[in-house]
């Protein structure tokens, strides 16, 4: 009995001291300091460390069909048959027992579910930078899985457009364009089909908020540009008159120049008739011939001296009243015939009158009305831009712009002093500007680009500078290149373009673009990207912010599509020069 009760004693004491150790185990456990083998796991998991699954002891057994086996025995001296089922089995689990199989596709939804069935949202594929546009032939645009994507230089002639909605990035990124080209400008790299210095920039600013980044590109990259703002009179303005040949010739390439931002219907041949001979007569009308006119006080309200051929044109066409321009063109006719009588007859005011002399000459009023109204309304949409017509206002032409390869700003939106245009003198003047800088351009760079010389244009809004007709935006890309143009084009709503133009633009030799929520345009982008079914519409549609699908040429040959996140090269422009890959040297303002 005594050693019974040793025996239960030592039993008792060791129970309780086992008790006492799980109970410390397990208050360990509870305050996290011994980790079960779940949140080891977790921990790793955490960091990324993904521990290797452990491996399956042997070989399994394979799965196997049903099958019946039988035997033939001997009992007795007498042959007995048997037949024994084996029944069908699944085998043995291929794998150990704390490890299964599951899809990539699982994992990624556990992980990451953005998008898909799990998100309720859509993903656009992935494709790769083709390796042609991951080396260093022009602007890098930015990365796409840690490769770099670059546009090519030389192909820039063929076009780059841009679509993207409104606060896309497609402004950003057009003036981003136009910061690397004035990098090329200061430290020009002499690569192949690189424009270096030979390089006149022209952008148009629409909204006006776009004025001091641009000029922050050129101004910390050392380049020197000019901002003109349209509605701020301290600013200057470019003289849209100054075409060759005599003042018919001129009046009439300003009447084409109206009627490609007004279009045909608005400019029929009646009016374009008489906007030609007023504004003929207008553009000789100079201070001497008003003074000697000796006009009342009650006449020089209307006929003002020092004003614009605009101004005088308006006068002409009945604008403050009939008589004003009656009077008008009594003075132009009394002039003329003055000087003639002096033996020093003035071309120019012969021309003058000649011009206008059927809407005056044995004329009344009610027959001028059906020749003077419908022009009128144009001229006066125009007189009321205001300042920019004016001769007292400092001006540059398009041929020093062009020739003397400078860089301008053109703000068509809300200037530093608050003025503003509204929408349709925004989109009248713009087109005008563009009119008569293409007419510039064939006659100023012919030949530019065996020359090495280069005219780089930049619009974050292309809908305004087309006008009324696709042919002189068409013209830049199929006809501009021997004249060294080179379009970096944004529009924000290409469904809203005219057909032709949309065609044109979608067939630029760079199309980039940001997410669309257009339908039409969403299919028309996918079309243009690749062949049929390449791409499709959700893929245009649910783009990520700030990624753009980008297809390309290199030396003209056609790159496959991808898509490539934008960085904001505007919020460190002072670093742009490494990110294309030059030293932070000291840059020096360009000539």
């Amino acid at each position: 009995a005594p050693d019974v009760a040793a025996v239960m004693s030592g039993a008792t004491g060791f129970l309780y001291g086992l008790a006492a150790v799980l109970a410390v185990i397990g208050g360990l456990a509870l305050a996290g300091r011994i980790k079960s083998p779940d949140h080891r796991l977790r921990d790793k998991l955490d960091t990324a460390s993904f521990p290797a699954p452990p491996v399956r002891g042997g070989k399994p057994a394979p799965p196997r069909k049903e099958r019946v086996v039988k035997t033939q025995h001997v009992v007795n001296g007498d042959k007995v048959h048997r037949e024994r089922v084996i029944p069908a089995s699944d085998g043995d689990y291929p794998l150990h027992r704390d490890v299964f199989l599951v899809g990539p596709s699982v994992i990624v939804g556990m992980v990451s579910p953005h998008a898909g069935a799990i998100s309720g949202e859509k993903v656009t594929r992935t494709r790769s930078v083709p390796p042609a546009m991951g080396q260093p032939i022009g602007p890098m645009l930015g990365h796409e899985t840690g490769t770099p994507a670059y546009l090519s230089a030389h192909d820039a002639f063929s076009g780059t457009a841009v679509l993207g909605v409104p606060n896309s990035g497609k402004s950003l990124l057009i003036r981003s364009l136009f910061g690397w080209n004035c990098l090329e400008r200061t430290r020009p790299s002499g690569k192949h089909g690189h424009p270096g210095r030979h390089n006149t920039l022209v952008a148009f600013e629409s909204k006006g908020d776009g004025v001091d980044k641009y000029l922050g590109w050129a101004h910390t990259l050392g380049d020197k540009a000019l901002a003109i703002d349209v509605s701020d009179p301290g600013s200057r303005a470019i003289d849209m008159f100054a075409v060759p040949g005599d003042n018919e010739a001129r009046a009439s390439f300003f009447t084409n120049a109206m009627v490609y931002a007004f279009g045909e219907q608005a400019i029929g041949d009646r009016s374009f008739a008489t906007l030609t001979a007023v504004l003929t007569a207008a553009l000789a009308i100079n201070d001497d011939l008003l003074d000697s006119m000796e006009l009342t006080e009650a006449q020089s309200l209307n006929i003002q001296s020092g004003r614009s051929p605009i101004f005088y044109a308006y006068v002409l066409l009945g604008g403050y009243s009939d008589q004003s321009g009656v009077d008008l063109a009594a003075g132009i006719k009394a002039r003329a015939t003055k000087l003639r009588e002096r033996g020093t007859p003035s071309a120019e005011l012969d021309q003058a009158y000649g011009a206008i002399a059927f809407l005056y000459e044995g004329k009344t009023e009610s027959a001028r009305r059906t020749f003077l109204e419908a022009p009128r309304s144009k001229i006066s949409q125009l007189l009321a831009i205001g300042s920019w017509w004016e001769p007292s206002r400092p001006k540059a032409t398009w041929d020093m712009i062009l020739e003397g390869h400078r860089s301008i700003i053109i703000n068509t939106g809300s200037s530093p002093t608050g003025r503003i245009l509204d929408d349709s003198q925004n989109q009248q003047i713009s087109s005008l500007l563009m009119y008569s800088m293409q007419n510039a351009i064939k006659r100023v760079c012919s030949g530019w680009q065996d020359q090495h010389r280069y005219i780089s244009i930049f619009a974050d809004e292309l809908s305004l500078l087309a006008g009324n007709s696709p042919e002189v935006l068409n013209w830049l890309r199929d006809q501009g290149r021997s004249f060294g143009v080179r379009p970096f084009l944004a529009t924000q709503r290409p469904e809203q373009l005219p057909t032709l133009l949309r065609n044109n633009l979608l067939t630029y030799g760079t199309l980039i673009s940001f997410a669309q929520s257009d339908v039409t345009t969403a299919n028309e982008v996918a079309a243009n990207m690749g062949s049929a079914g390449e791409w499709t519409q959700d893929d245009i549609q649910h783009l990520e912010p700030y990624h753009v699908l980008v297809r390309s040429h290199v030396e003209q040959r056609r790159q496959s599509a991808f898509i490539v996140k934008l960085p904001n090269f505007e919020a460190d422009m002072a670093g742009y020069p490494a990110t294309q890959g030059l030293a932070p040297t000291e840059l020096k303002a360009a000539p």
